[in-house]
């Protein structure tokens, strides 16, 4: 398949994507919905950030504040969800199939310079995903920052980068960690 065509793919699932996402949270944290649309997944806006929370099993809720991953022709290419995993906020992309694995994604606040992001940890049919441990001066950078920018290899040689906008997260990850303690 394509680069071209899972970037089709993914944009027809971007509800679907939100749904994985919430999925993979540690299984001991959450039992995601079957369809987005079910009546027990909360969802609040805060700018471009969207909070979502679903109820767990063990009593209380697991939520993470998201946003889908544009191209600079306004194409979804990934989704970004930032949780709390303890005492740690924790960063994943989930990116297409197909993406160069043995360089890992890099970030960047603004104009700052570029910081080592999450490493690759697993691909199943749709997506391949990322995580890290979020530092807390990245997560200042990104309070109080205008974008975010999200460099992923396609190749060895070849980069694509995507750009999330960062208005309203800081208002996003209170309400994470009101929720989430």
């Amino acid at each position: 398949m394509t680069f071209a065509a899972v970037m089709h793919s993914i944009r027809k699932t971007v509800l679907g994507a939100a749904i994985v996402a919430l999925a993979a949270i540690p299984a001991a944290q959450a039992q995601a919905p079957a369809k987005p649309a079910a009546p027990n997944v909360s969802k609040q806006v805060y700018g471009a950030w969207n909070l979502l929370c679903v109820p767990v099993q063990t009593g209380g809720e697991a939520c993470e504040i998201q946003q889908a991953l544009t191209n600079d022709k306004k194409q979804q290419v990934a989704n970004v969800a930032i949780f709390r995993k303890g005492a740690e906020m924790d960063l994943r992309i989930d990116l297409p199939i197909g993406v160069y694995l043995r360089k890992n994604p890099t970030l960047r606040v603004d104009n700052g310079g570029a910081i080592d992001g999450p490493s690759y940890l697993r691909c199943n049919p749709r997506i391949c995903i990322a995580r890290m441990t979020t530092a807390a001066s990245l997560l200042d950078s990104m309070r109080r920052g205008t974008d975010l920018t999200v460099t992923f290899n396609v190749t060895s040689e070849r980069t694509m980068s995507a750009r999330l906008a960062l208005k309203g997260y800081a208002d996003a990850e209170k309400a994470l960690l009101a929720r989430v303690k």
